[in-house]
């Protein structure tokens, strides 16, 4: 029998990664933070789509650390996909499943199992020059909520089997059809 994770355990697992992956900046370099409130780069987001993006569960395979990634996918992943006071927010994979339960938050995939969620999941965070984490929370700027479809244009700081962290340089987020 094929062991599985406790959905607690995992739920505090996700967004214990999502707390702590904020001190990872570049391979080699030292943790930092930001310190006060910054503002995030005029041109973050874009107009237009970059080209050639790949879904979440794609660049999770083949995305190399230190190279260019385009990525694609919905905000989500838990409940509250946001950093509370920082630029980072999870992009899930378009392909998950929403649910068919009538939660209030469908974008924590709750129904789906949480190791494929775990495995279709992105960690996006906006830097300085220096690599610093932005300290400028992300959610509901430019249309930034959760469930938006959203095109990420950036830098792989990390990836292995557990984990693909992009450091934006681009964000462009789809204007829902009305």
């Amino acid at each position: 029998m094929k062991p599985t994770l406790n959905l607690c355990r995992s739920r505090w697992l996700l967004a214990a990664m999502l707390g702590l992956l904020a001190a990872i900046t570049a391979p080699g370099q030292d943790a930092v933070w930001a310190q006060g409130a910054t503002s995030l780069p005029t041109d973050l987001f874009v107009s237009a789509a970059p080209p050639n993006a790949l879904d979440v569960g794609e660049a999770r395979k083949t995305a190399e650390e230190g190279k260019p990634v385009v990525v694609r996918g919905k905000i989500g992943g838990l409940a509250s996909p946001f950093a509370d006071k920082y630029a980072m927010f999870l992009l899930a994979d378009s392909q998950l499943t929403l649910p068919a339960c009538g939660t209030q938050t469908p974008w924590d995939y709750c129904c789906e199992p949480r190791e494929k969620v775990m495995a279709n999941l992105a960690t996006i965070q906006v830097v300085d020059a220096a690599g610093k984490l932005l300290k400028a929370p992300l959610r509901g700027v430019s249309g930034l909520n959760p469930m938006a479809d959203v095109v990420v244009l950036g830098t792989v700081v990390k990836r292995d089997t557990n984990i693909l962290i992009v450091n934006a340089k681009n964000i462009y987020v789809a204007k829902a059809a009305k």
